[in-house]
């Protein structure tokens, strides 16, 4: 069974989102200190649209893009989280249908061909009564009784009373 998960296309977006951010959070940093630098340095404000200035510098250059970048990456991992989600639902839906045919086989080896015949003649409807069956199968009631008895211990099929017979359903589990 091949567990190998090929990227996706959200997979790629996720990473790409992932570097953009990356990019603008690092330009955020590097813009934000050499606008601390230049603030130490001394750059003086005489006039209002001097500070207006510098504000919408502060803004432009260090704000938009660390909040933007942070954005990104955020959204970026949840992206993959909710990839890595559905990969390991799927991962385990494959395990488990993997597991069910190697139990029916498994089964299907253990029966006798009475038992594999009944198996069959119950598959076919929506729940069959015991007492069709052993006009059907034309086995004796003793022996369909044991038939169904080994097929319930092997829980491939459930009983359940029918007037005075027994119903018999396949079993939800098997």
């Amino acid at each position: 069974m091949d567990f190998t998960i090929k990227r996706t296309n959200m997979e790629r977006f996720a990473i790409v989102l992932l570097i953009v951010g990356a990019f603008l959070l690092l330009l955020s940093v590097i813009r934000g200190t050499y606008m601390i630098v230049a603030f130490a340095k001394g750059i003086p404000l005489h006039t209002f649209s001097d500070i207006r200035i510098n504000v919408l510098n502060v803004f432009f250059d260090f704000l938009i893009p660390f909040i933007g970048g942070v954005l990104l990456i955020v959204a970026g991992l949840t992206v993959l989280k909710f990839r890595r989600e559905e990969t390991e639902h799927e991962i385990t839906r494959k395990v488990r249908q993997s597991f069910n045919e190697k139990k029916d086989n498994l089964l299907m080896n253990l029966m006798s061909e009475d038992e594999k015949r009944i198996l069959s003649m119950v598959k076919n409807g929506n729940g069959i009564l015991q007492s069709e069956l052993v006009v059907k199968s034309g086995y004796s009631k003793v022996k369909m009784h044991r038939i169904l008895k080994k097929l319930e211990n092997m829980d491939v099929i459930k009983r359940s009373r029918f007037g005075i017979t027994n119903k018999i359903f396949l079993n939800d589990k098997a």
